[in-house]
C-alpha cells in the first residue's frame, strides 16, 4: 500500500513539474508573440507613411517636370 501512495505521489510530482514547464513555454511564447505583433503593427505603419512620402515624392517630380517643360518651351529650346 505505501509503494502504491509513494507511486502516485510521484507521478503527481512529476505531472506538477512537466505543467510548470509548460505554463513557463506558454508564458514565454505569449511574450513572444506579442513582440512579433508590435513589429507588424510598426512595420505596417512604417510602411504606410513610406508610401505616402513615395506619393508626395512622385507629385514633386511631375511638378518639377512641369516646370521644366514650361521653362524649356519659353526659351524656345
Amino acid at each position: 500500500m505505501n509503494d502504491l501512495v509513494s507511486y502516485i505521489f510521484r507521478n503527481m510530482d512529476a505531472t506538477d513539474k512537466h505543467l510548470i514547464r509548460i505554463y513557463k513555454a506558454l508564458v514565454h511564447q505569449n511574450k513572444f508573440n506579442k513582440a512579433v505583433t508590435l513589429f507588424s503593427v510598426v512595420t505596417a505603419l512604417n510602411l504606410l507613411a513610406m508610401r505616402a512620402d513615395s506619393k508626395k515624392m512622385q507629385q514633386e517630380i511631375a511638378a518639377l517636370r512641369k516646370e521644366i517643360d514650361e521653362l524649356n518651351e519659353s526659351e524656345g529650346v
